[in-house]
């Protein structure tokens, strides 16, 4: 990662952050590895009066490990999944339906003039 960090007044101080985390990958199709996730962040804060400009570095390793385990879903499962969403856009549709025809009664109604 590069990054430049300059400050253009002389009253800053600079925190960069870094965390480590081991993780533990298991696909399906090959065999576990593992590798380090990490995350980073930096700050710059104003110094106040009689402060003086710093650079500050954090790293941490935490002590834990991430477990990260492929698996397949049983095939009805999937079924019930794909027909509540039909079910669901059905239902969708039904109501828009009911509502455009009774806007659309409505609305002849009025053109005939027997709307009250």
């Amino acid at each position: 990662i590069n990054a430049e960090y300059m400050g253009l007044t002389g009253r800053l101080a600079h925190e960069h952050f870094l965390k480590i985390v081991q993780t533990l990958y298991q696909p399906l199709s090959t065999k576990e590895y593992e590798a380090y996730e990490y995350a980073i962040s930096s700050n710059v804060y104003p110094i106040q009066r009689q402060g003086l400009p710093s650079v500050k570095f954090v790293w941490d390793i935490l002590p834990l490990e991430v477990i990260m385990t492929e698996t397949r879903r049983p095939f009805l499962e999937g079924v019930c999944q794909m027909f509540s969403f039909l079910g669901g856009v059905y239902a969708f549709f039904m109501i828009l339906e009911k509502f455009l025809h009774s806007a659309w009664k409505r609305f002849i109604k009025n053109q005939e003039g027997k709307l009250t």
